[in-house]
């Protein structure tokens, strides 16, 4: 039997959809008459703050106009043309054979399972832990992930690509596994307290299995 977990995020490290998001700040940025200082991923890479709610006061959004941009963005909250990355599929067919796998991510619970639908990945993913109502913080995701199998922290392992996924694994005791091919730099997410990094996503099963033996 299984008892031990990869727990992973879903943007940044399954779906590629930093693009996606780098459109949408910016489409609710000139909506609201914000300067919006990204100009590449590049620059949005080192820009992005996973705390994602201040991502929004840094570009001078009221409270009252968070909420607004994220009902904006949210309407407009389409998975459809967001891609896989390439070899992740692949990669998660190996991991799913040896360990136990769950997602923990801020988005939304309906969003994560219809891609997985779309992209026949249904069924490499024991567990589910959607962002539904959770704002940035991901401790109460990532822990609910633990609870749904009764996993201790020493025998999981969470995959993330951005600071907040990190530091949320630390605060439930996990260790973390750093996608440098995600939404934060590989720089940021060692300084975050990563362990190790993935460059991409055929990095995975070796790096997992290592943190896990």
């Amino acid at each position: 039997m299984k008892r031990k977990i990869a727990i992973f995020d879903f943007d940044g490290v399954a779906a590629d959809s930093a693009p996606f998001y780098c459109e949408r700040y910016g489409m609710v940025a000139k909506m609201f008459n914000k300067p919006y200082p990204v100009k590449s991923m590049d620059d949005f890479r080192k820009w992005y703050d996973s705390a994602w709610e201040n991502n929004y006061r840094n570009l001078g959004f009221s409270d009252e106009e968070i909420r607004e941009a994220v009902k904006v963005v949210r309407r407009k909250e389409s998975y459809s043309d967001v891609p896989i990355f390439p070899g992740f599929k692949e990669a998660m067919k190996t991991i799913a054979s040896r360990h136990l796998t769950a997602i923990a991510s801020c988005t939304a619970l309906k969003v994560i399972e219809r891609k997985l639908v779309e992209e026949e990945m249904d069924g490499d993913f024991a567990f589910i832990s959607g962002g539904d109502g959770h704002g940035s913080d991901k401790r109460e995701i990532v822990r609910a992930a633990l609870d749904h199998f009764s996993i201790r922290p020493e025998d999981a392992v969470m995959i993330g690509d951005t600071e907040m996924d990190v530091r949320s694994a630390a605060a439930c005791g996990i260790r973390a596994i750093g996608t440098a091919y995600g939404w934060n730099t590989p720089e940021r997410l060692i300084k975050a307290g990563a362990k190790s990094i993935a460059y991409k996503p055929s990095d995975l099963p070796d790096l997992i299995d290592e943190m896990l033996a």
